[in-house]
């Protein structure tokens, strides 16, 4: 039996908020849907072709291998015939993704992040925690395919990509091996601008452990360093290239919840907490009685 508390229709509407008052500038503010359209829902299509060989093999053989696959790979297979539309389309990943997190399939593709595959983003989104603290992480690093919260994401050395010229001055020829992705956008006066040139982004933690493997250790001392790591200006900025928000699925009625802002959260003294920190469904309660807001 469920016994977590819960708060009626009146206290949700005076103490919850579906978005935080502060604009935080992440891929969710670029017009994702105009640049990658995607036809997921529009075309219902009875399968007229066959896949060939790959239709002999059981069911149970072709969804792991599917599932296997990174994302750009899997959409590429969805297209060659309606019978690979339909077999994609009757997976419950596909079916879930792409009905609740359609705006982080369109990222992924304009990023060019192919570094993790179906099966991993469908774990990440079930599950709450932020990988670098207890908190509900309701955003997603779409280099490595991590959850992580609000707090890290904007404070954390972590989740600060490196640009292609500082990763090539770490581990030189070695950088076509580490996670990356493209970014497209730059930002003016806090609007999201298609760069004219695009840049590569590569993951601060991977090229860290290239460093090891390489035993360099002066140089991956180095990489941490806060000193060397911005958070303002044309580089720090990078950090939100490369950050999307994300729901986490509620497996018991195949729906996604994206949490909630706590209104009085609004300065860190008030609380003791974070602004901007989000809560899930079942947290929220707890954090607005461990308070004393009711």
């Amino acid at each position: 039996m469920d016994t977590t508390p819960r708060l009626d229709s009146n206290q949700l509407q005076s103490f919850a908020a579906d978005e935080w008052w502060e604009a935080i500038r992440t891929l969710d503010d670029v017009d994702l849907e105009s640049l990658c359209p995607l036809d997921n829902g529009r075309h219902v299509v009875r399968p007229r072709e066959s896949l060939g060989q790959l239709d002999k093999l059981p069911i149970e053989i072709i969804i792991p291998m599917l599932l296997s696959l990174d994302i750009h790979s899997l959409i590429a297979f969805r297209r060659v015939n309606s019978r690979a539309m339909d077999l994609v389309n009757s997976l419950h990943e596909y079916q879930m993704i792409s009905k609740h997190c359609i705006n982080i399939l369109r990222a992924i593709i304009c990023l060019g992040a192919t570094w993790f595959n179906w099966r991993v983003l469908y774990e990440t989104l079930s599950t709450t925690k932020c990988e670098m603290c207890p908190r509900y992480g309701s955003y997603l690093y779409l280099i490595t395919c991590e959850r992580v919260c609000y707090l890290c994401f904007t404070s954390n050395v972590r989740y600060l990509p490196l640009s292609e010229k500082n990763a090539i001055s770490y581990i030189g020829s070695e950088v076509g091996r580490i996670p990356h992705v493209l970014n497209l956008w730059r930002w003016d006066d806090g609007v999201p601008y298609a760069r004219e040139r695009w840049v590569l982004l590569f993951d601060r933690q991977s090229i860290s452990d290239s460093l090891s493997t390489l035993r360099r250790s002066t140089s991956r001392e180095r990489l941490w360093e806060s000193e060397h790591v911005p958070n303002y200006g044309l580089i720090g900025v990078n950090r939100y290239m490369t950050i999307i928000s994300a729901p986490y699925f509620i497996p018991s009625s195949q729906s996604a919840h994206r949490g909630f802002y706590c209104t009085r959260c609004t300065d860190e003294t008030s609380t003791g907490m974070y602004p901007g920190t989000k809560y899930t469904e079942d947290e929220f309660p707890n954090h607005i009685r461990m308070h004393g807001l009711i």
